[in-house]
């Protein structure tokens, strides 16, 4: 089968909180954690293979966020997605710590699924 790709973004607000006009096509919803930076995804459909996550910080200063990351348990993360359809990020700052991003930034997500299991080099 051939990968699906979502498109996401996730808009800003105070204390890290998720604001309005987040969800992208596929995205069911985006919630904020209680850790900081952290925020959980929640997919309409079930997908078999998680393949890959980029995601981009837009704002009209420097950013705060360094890079966005996968926050699950690598040899669960499969079986989890598939049973739960969720996927969780977190927001690490330059030093590598969990941060909230800044009022008003965005982030757009791009997460790589594909619906079969079976695949060509898995």
């Amino acid at each position: 089968m051939e990968p699906v790709k979502i498109y996401g973004r996730l808009t800003i607000g105070a204390s890290g909180a998720v604001v309005a006009g987040k969800n992208g096509l596929g995205i069911l919803s985006i919630v904020k954690e209680t850790a900081a930076g952290q925020y959980t995804i929640t997919f309409q459909d079930t997908f078999a293979k998680f393949l890959f996550l980029t995601a981009l910080a837009i704002d009209d200063a420097a950013s705060n966020v360094a890079k966005v990351q996968a926050f699950e348990d690598p040899t669960t993360l499969q079986a989890n997605l598939k049973a739960d359809k969720k996927l969780t990020i977190q927001c690490l700052d330059f030093a590598g710590a969990a941060v909230n991003p800044t009022s008003g930034m965005q982030i757009l997500l791009e997460v790589t699924m594909r619906q079969s299991c079976i695949g060509r080099g898995d």
